[in-house]
């Protein structure tokens, strides 16, 4: 009897030894599943719009010094995982700004970088994966409105352990209004109709229609050219909105209104204003003495 009990609990031994082995051994490779992955998100071609068209005051992108990375599932429906991290980053140029997310080994996401400017409160990014451009409530400045530019990209990929950074191509979704005139620049507004208020990064396309109206109360003397041209053109407005994405896309075409807000000079409306992402759509004239 004493041998058979004794057989009982040499078994019950091994038992509860291989469980502890297995236990320790599932928690090993838990461990192993979670990896750092470092991106490295740079401007594709540099962040300049349409680069050749003149000297210009505006569009370098050094206000976008917040990276927001939200990671999502591989599903047909992507389901955001976690919550979006955000990374101070250093005035987006070609060659880049590091970041370093963790992962599941071996899983495949659907991952966002939106680079933005997070004090001007241009972008609400609460309800990703779509992007919803807020519509200005007063004046701005002319360094405010150019705190609107952004840059986004979206990347597939599988996580791998001992990665070396990825380059995350970011591009522009955004068109560039210049206003500009030959004579002394004086405070004006600037009024859109109709325009794109929504984003979605995963297949870039836009919808909603709002109207966009920038106060500037306060002039620069920053100037610009157009293309084949040599004059000067002081800035009256300058602005930011969502247009088409790709090379071979074609502009969406928006009536425009300017406004001088201190004389009695009025301006007909621009008709058909192209407006295409990454490019500045151009308005200049003698709008003022």
């Amino acid at each position: 009897m004493k041998r058979i009990l004794h057989s009982i609990r040499f078994l019950l031994l091994l038992v509860t030894l291989s469980q502890i082995m297995l236990s320790c051994s599932e928690t090993e490779e838990f461990e192993q599943q979670s990896v750092d992955v470092t991106f490295t998100a740079a401007v594709r071609n540099g962040v300049q719009t349409r680069a050749g068209d003149g000297e210009y005051a505006y569009g370098s992108g050094k206000y976008a010094t917040t990276l927001l990375v939200a990671v999502f599932n591989n599903d047909e429906m992507p389901q955001i995982i976690g919550e979006p991290q955000e990374f101070h980053i250093d005035p987006l140029s070609s060659s880049g700004n590091n970041v370093t997310i963790n992962l599941t080994k071996n899983q495949t996401y659907n991952i966002i970088f939106w680079a933005y400017n997070k004090e001007a409160e241009v972008y609400d990014l609460t309800q990703l994966p779509k992007v919803t451009m807020i519509a200005p409530g007063e004046a701005m400045t002319f360094e405010q409105a150019d705190a609107m530019d952004a840059f986004y990209a979206v990347v597939r990929y599988t996580a791998t352990a001992g990665n070396t950074p990825e380059t995350v191509p970011l591009k522009r979704p955004l068109a560039q209004i210049n206003v500009g005139t030959s004579g002394t620049a004086v405070p004006a507004t600037f009024k859109v109709e109709g325009t794109y208020n929504t984003f979605y990064p995963f297949d870039g396309t836009f919808s909603g229609e709002a109207t966009f109206s920038w106060a500037f109360n306060e002039t620069t003397t920053n100037t610009f050219q157009i293309k084949d041209n040599p004059e000067q053109y002081t800035y009256l407005v300058l602005g930011y909105l969502f247009a088409p994405l790709g090379e071979d896309t074609e502009a969406v075409k928006k009536t425009c209104q300017l406004e001088l807000t201190e004389t009695d000079k009025e301006i007909p409306p621009f008709q058909d204003v192209e407006l295409h992402a990454n490019r500045r759509s151009n308005i200049v004239g003698s709008f003022t003495e």
